[in-house]
């Protein structure tokens, strides 16, 4: 299987059922370039406490590692620019991923949902994939995806009829694509925890303190993918 990341952490915290399994697991980062001396600050680097662009991208590719060797993964980077230091996007993603697909392996990519430009290229990317006949996943983006929390379907409480988490996926996920979601172990989660825990200079601000969008029992109990029936 190949896991297509589009940033440093969007592996781990959407796809430690993959992660964390005995297959064999090629993890591929797109966004990983350092920008250059002089690139300005951007809002999301000010918000979570960096000082310079290129020192704080370093770091986090220093945290990746360390998160992915948790669960005994490195992974390969593509080098392409954030979106948060470009200008414009990249052209040549899909022929930049094609060549690191393993022989009949699953392509697992981010279904978009949040609607970040670098998730949504990656995914079209993946849609692009599966377009050649490789077998596509799309995963649901952590914790974009649970903005609003996990459909009552999916964790068996009581439906609210104020409440529909699917219309909102809806604007992001393929049409023809199947839910099917993941109940991780109180030892996988307590172990993905603590590798999200690990991307220390995200981990803050993506948490959303007390709000626990990443570590909230409610919302780390689960994982989703979606699948193209045969």
């Amino acid at each position: 299987m190949l896991v297509v990341s589009p940033h440093l952490d969007d592996a781990v915290f959407s796809c430690w059922h993959v992660l964390g399994s005995s297959r064999d697991v090629t993890v591929v980062n797109i966004f990983t370039a350092i920008p250059s001396a002089g690139t300005t600050l951007s809002t999301w680097d000010r918000m979570t406490g960096a000082d310079e662009p290129s020192a704080r991208m370093s770091a986090r590719l220093k945290e990746d590692e360390a998160a992915l060797s948790l669960a005994g993964r490195r992974a390969e980077h593509l080098g392409f620019m954030d979106n948060q230091y470009r200008h414009t996007p990249p052209e040549d993603l899909l022929a930049a991923v094609q060549p690191r697909i393993p022989h009949d392996a699953e392509v697992l990519a981010p279904a978009g949902i949040g609607g970040h430009p670098d998730h949504e290229l990656v995914r079209d990317a993946g849609l692009a994939l599966a377009a050649t006949g490789t077998t596509v996943t799309f995963y649901a983006d952590l914790p974009y995806a649970t903005e609003f929390g996990w459909p009552c379907w999916m964790t068996g409480e009581t439906p609210d009829p104020f409440r529909n988490v699917d219309a909102y996926w809806a604007r992001f996920v393929p049409e023809g694509y199947e839910p099917q979601p993941i109940e991780l172990s109180e030892k996988e989660r307590a172990a993905k925890i603590n590798a999200m825990r690990a991307y220390r200079t995200q981990f803050s601000m993506l948490e959303g303190g007390g709000q626990r969008k990443l570590t909230h029992p409610d919302l780390v109990r689960f994982e989703l993918v979606w699948i193209k029936p045969v």
